[in-house]
């Protein structure tokens, strides 16, 4: 993710709020000089597929095998009802332009940003192997953690 030309990195997802502003901006997600996504909502999340199976998931995004090489967009309390969660190929990068709202880089500390700056998120050249520690795999590991009933 590059934002005025510095570059951050994240494994999970980047979420764009509007922080302490009391009216919803509006979030306008571009891919080269094609405009996506045009949504008036609290925030949006960019989620690798890491990181669908957190904040993105309690939002109303899909949940997507860590294998899989993709971006996902998921609106945070959307001001429509026609709004869903998008997935793309990361060979292209996401501008997002909007107001005055905050970054926030997997639950780090949030990052203002002002109207003029626009978010750029591209998929880094750094590759993460992941270990299953527990030996369920990944299909189990969300049956257990997420798909049982809570008792």
């Amino acid at each position: 993710m590059e934002i005025c030309g510095k570059k951050y990195l994240a494994l999970n997802d980047v979420v764009l709020h509007r922080g302490n502003h009391s009216r919803l901006p509006d979030f306008k997600v571009f891919r080269g000089d094609t405009e996506i996504l045009n949504v008036r909502a609290d925030g949006v999340i960019a989620a690798t597929s890491t990181g669908s199976t957190a904040y993105s998931l309690s939002a109303g995004g899909p949940i997507i095998e860590p294998e899989l090489d993709c971006f996902l967009m998921t609106a945070l309390n959307p001001h429509t009802l026609s709004n869903r969660p998008m997935v793309f190929s990361p060979h292209k990068p996401l501008e997002v332009r909007t107001a005055e709202v905050s970054v926030s880089i997997d639950g780090d500390n949030a990052i203002p940003i002002d109207k003029e700056t626009s978010v750029i998120i591209s998929k880094s050249h750094l590759h993460l192997d992941l270990i299953d520690i527990d030996g369920d795999g990944f299909y189990n590991s969300v049956h257990n953690k997420l798909m049982k009933p809570m008792k």
